[in-house]
Formats: structure tokens, C-alpha cells, sequence
């Protein structure tokens, strides 16, 4: 009865070992591949230079009222308000030369990060920029020389009673990014 019980193993065994080879081989029929492409393209860093510092020059003001005046794109200042009698002297609106990668376009940001300071008797007083303006056009872009130049100006608020001095520390970003 042993050798009957075997030899019906046995059967069974080689069966199921032909039923898996079976299923291996439909597996295998249905596999597929693909060998995919890869690639990178790799920009020049950005490079930023400024070319003149924005400059209010000389203000001339009474100093009991305050006023806005406002540094145009053309080296040129706007006085807003009465108490600003004249500004004179190295009135320079911002610029700025930006290398990179030719004919890629960009996204520039122009902001303030620190309003320029006087310190008169251990006491700071701060005149406050705002309202950033720049001749970056809608879309920019570098061109075909990797190059693309930008002029900066803004409006510098002083407030009523400032301290007379030089007011310096004053800063803003200028940040640009391929799209």
C-alpha cells in the first residue's frame, strides 16, 4: 500500500511542478519592459552686479513736517509734499546688470529688507522705504548675450522732526530665478 500511496505522491507532485512551470511560463509572456531616456539641461548660475547705487542725494527740507520723495528710473527725484524744499547733488536711481544662461527667461523680486538708519544720541530714527519700482518688464528675460539690465527707485518717507545727518544702512533685494 506504501508503494501505491507513493507513486500517487509522486503524480501528484509532478502535476502541481507542471502546473507551476505553467503559470511561469504565462507570466513571463505577458512581461514587458521599456528602456527610458534621461537628460538635464544645466543653466549658468545667475550672476547680479550693481552698476550705481540708488541715491537720494542732498535733501534740503523743513525738518518739522516730513515728506516723501520719490527716486524715479531716470536719476531724477520727485518731491511729493511741501516741507521737501530741494534735493541735490549724486541722484542716482538703482541699476543692476543680471548674467546668466542667454535667452532664458526669469523672475525677478525687488524688495526692501532695511530701512536706513541715523543714531543721534543713542537714539535711532528711521526713515522708511517703500513703493519699489523697476523697469523689469512683464516677462523678462535674458538676452541672447545672457544679459538683461534693470533700474531701481523707490520712495523714501521721512518723518516729521527726523534729526538732520546721514542717514545710511539702507537696503533692498534684488533676487532673480530661471522660470
Amino acid at each position: 500500500m506504501m508503494k501505491i500511496l507513493s507513486k500517487k505522491c509522486a503524480y501528484a507532485a509532478i502535476g502541481l511542478g507542471l502546473a507551476t512551470a505553467g503559470l511561469g511560463l504565462a507570466t513571463s509572456a505577458s512581461a514587458t519592459s521599456l528602456i527610458a531616456g534621461v537628460s538635464a539641461t544645466i543653466l549658468e548660475t545667475i550672476i547680479i552686479n550693481q552698476t550705481a547705487p540708488a541715491s537720494f542725494g542732498t535733501i534740503a527740507m523743513d525738518t518739522t513736517t516730513g515728506g516723501t520723495i520719490q527716486l524715479g528710473l531716470a536719476d531724477a527725484v520727485d518731491i511729493t509734499t511741501t516741507g521737501i524744499i530741494v534735493a541735490t547733488g549724486s541722484i542716482t536711481s538703482g541699476a543692476f546688470k543680471i548674467t546668466g544662461t542667454p535667452s532664458q527667461g526669469l523672475t525677478i523680486d525687488v524688495t526692501p529688507t532695511a530701512n536706513p538708519t541715523l543714531t543721534v544720541n543713542s537714539v535711532d530714527t528711521e526713515l522708511t522705504l517703500q513703493n519699489i519700482q523697476t523697469n523689469v518688464p512683464a516677462a523678462p528675460a535674458l538676452n541672447s548675450s545672457g544679459e538683461l539690465d534693470i533700474i531701481v527707485g523707490m520712495d523714501l518717507v521721512v518723518p516729521a522732526n527726523a534729526p538732520t545727518g546721514v542717514y545710511s544702512n539702507g537696503t533692498y533685494t534684488v533676487e532673480a530665478n530661471y522660470n
